[in-house]
């Protein structure tokens, strides 16, 4: 316990939820069993909760022991400088630099990290210099704990949700938030809350704030609930009802009676048994509470996912997910009011008007290799973000609308972990697409490699 205690004290407060070790710590939950719960949710994680989880975990079988050691040694790595490099050519070959720092300082801790771009794509950061060059820091941030409670201010990107690929109500996908995030945890419970300002249109201010409640009612059953509001106007200040934390945010919007503000919900559940287990995920962006002459119809979107392990033979990890979301969600009355960041979705990456069942498996080959297998079936309607709501009747069609673009994939890539200095991850694979970008009879196919390399400096 000792060495844990002095491993936090070094460690920055939060895990970026694009890490590997990230990533794999739904597999861990699968094959061991939990002494001190970890919401896993809810990202990114907080490190002295995830350094808790994996030293008081019992290890089922042998490959949980091997993922946990790796979580360790990467942890203890995770101190002072790093950097990691990530190149990857589909329709375009571009390149991806990301140094980092973190250090703590009288109970406070530093996380900056810078990425620069090299080479054309509409990914962040896209303003480039000559088309050739973008970059910006994607972390800043001080952060601070005590007795359970997390405070982080400054850049940091946000995941809630249980899908391991893209949830619905804050994917993590957009460009970070400039925010003041704050995080309690209980004993079975735990709750966080976030507010940031988003990029203005105009003369219009607009704001985000967030906040979710989770749960443990049973030993490996999560539940939560999150609610999100973007909110703001002519030149306003924040409405400081939505920075109340206490307060569940729709009744002010009903109460004032003005479409004011895009409310969004989500609940979600979690289930780790042994061996096996599933997660779901339903939000809701609007719900009519009866029939209009508008025609509108509810705006929902639903992840339903299962995760099993040695499915065939020892050493195995498998994901099963479908996603889909139905037209004109995250979508808005007032265009100001739609659900995004710098041009990108908060929300799921293919934003609205669409279906998605994706496959992953993973073998763990050895102690320090891992090979991985995807595939995707990907149905995209017309719809998008923002699109404007109809002055009269809503269409029919409320998802997969005019021309559906289809898209099948699949990869193939190894990871390779040598303690905690360096990590390297190559792959590749083949998309097809028909009605390429909703053009009837265009077809379209096209390979994809990508490499990451990552080394902490000791």
């Amino acid at each position: 316990m000792l060495t844990a205690t002095l491993l936090i004290a070094a460690l920055p407060l939060f895990l970026p939820h694009e890490s590997w070790a990230s990533d794999q710590l739904g597999e861990f939950l699968l094959r061991t069993k939990m002494a001190q719960p970890l919401f896993p949710s809810s990202r990114p994680y907080q490190i002295s909760q995830l350094v808790d989880c994996v030293q008081t975990s019992t290890p089922r079988d042998r490959t949980a022991s091997v993922l946990k050691e790796r979580v360790k040694k990467y942890l203890e790595g995770l101190d002072g400088f790093g950097a990691s490099v990530r190149v990857r050519s589909d329709s375009t070959l571009r390149a991806f630099v990301s140094p980092y720092y973190t250090g703590e300082r009288d109970r406070v801790r530093v996380f900056m990290e810078v990425m620069v771009k090299m080479g054309e794509s509409n990914e962040y950061p896209n303003r480039s210099w000559e088309d050739v060059v973008a970059s910006d820091y994607v972390r800043a941030s001080l952060q601070t704990e005590l007795e359970g409670f997390g405070l982080l201010l400054g850049r940091e990107s946000l995941k809630w949700g249980p899908s391991p690929f893209s949830p619905l109500l804050l994917s993590g996908s957009s460009p970070p938030f400039d925010m003041a995030y704050a995080h309690y945890r209980g004993h079975r419970f735990q709750v966080s809350t976030f507010f940031t300002a988003l990029d203005a249109r105009g003369d219009t201010s607009r704001y985000l704030t967030g906040h979710r409640v989770e749960c443990m009612p049973l030993s490996g059953l999560f539940l939560g609930m999150s609610e999100i509001v973007l909110h703001g106007g002519h030149r306003a200040f924040p409405d400081l009802y939505y920075l109340n934390p206490l307060v569940v945010f729709y009744p002010r919007e009903w109460n004032v009676g003005r479409p004011k503000a895009n409310i969004l919900w989500a609940m979600d559940a979690s289930y780790f048994g042994h061996g096996w287990g599933a997660y779901g995920e339903l939000m809701i962006d609007d719900y009519p509470y009866e029939a209009t002459e508008k025609n509108e119809a509810p705006k929902l979107g639903l992840v339903l996912g299962v995760r099993v392990v040695d499915l065939l033979r020892s050493g195995e990890y498998v994901v099963l997910e479908y996603a889909r979301v139905n037209r004109w969600c995250y979508g808005h009355t007032l265009a100001w009011q739609r659900y995004a960041y710098l041009g990108y979705s908060i929300g799921h990456p293919l934003g609205n008007d669409f279906d998605r069942v994706l496959l992953s498996a993973t073998e763990h080959v050895c102690d320090f290799l891992d090979l991985e297998v995807s595939a995707h079936y990907t149905r995209k309607g017309e719809g998008r973000t923002d699109d404007p709501y109809p002055e009269g009747e809503f269409p029919d069609d409320y998802f997969l609308s005019g021309v559906v673009e289809e898209r099948r994939g699949a990869g193939l890539g190894a990871r390779y972990v040598t303690g905690s200095l360096w990590t390297v991850e190559l792959g590749g694979g083949w998309d097809t697409m028909r009605d390429y970008r909703h053009v009837s009879g265009n077809s379209h196919s096209q390979p994809f490699i990508y490499l990451r390399l990552e080394k902490l400096f000791e």
